[in-house]
């Protein structure tokens, strides 16, 4: 069983906005947004992001598809076995997995 899935998040900062040939490609792929989970995990968009990086010119995994040129994407992998979330600060997005001790284990009951 497979426990890993790609996500696409915005690690830039401020609010990202798709360029028109990624919201063509959202649009072609039935999203109206970009950052539902669906879009966010969508194989054939993940794809497109793939080329994006071979694109750059950079050694960095980021592919420039805002429409403002200081916003960017990147893939983040994600152990899906684990509860997860995309979480913003200051509008730049990151993986952060919902590990709470627990203080009664056989409850499932933590403080």
């Amino acid at each position: 069983m497979n426990n890993q899935r790609i996500v696409i998040v915005s690690p830039s900062y401020g609010i990202f906005e798709p360029n028109r040939a990624y919201e063509r490609l959202l649009k072609k792929e039935g999203f109206s947004s970009w950052d539902c989970i669906e879009a966010r995990t969508n194989e054939r968009i993940i794809e497109f992001i793939k080329k994006q990086f071979t694109r750059n010119k950079s050694t960095l995994n980021v592919a420039f598809l805002g429409k403002e040129k200081n916003q960017y994407l990147a893939l983040k992998e994600v152990d899906i076995s684990r509860p997860w979330r995309i979480s913003k600060e200051n509008e730049s997005e990151s993986i952060v997995y919902l590990d709470y001790p627990l203080s009664n284990a056989e409850l499932n009951y933590y403080d």
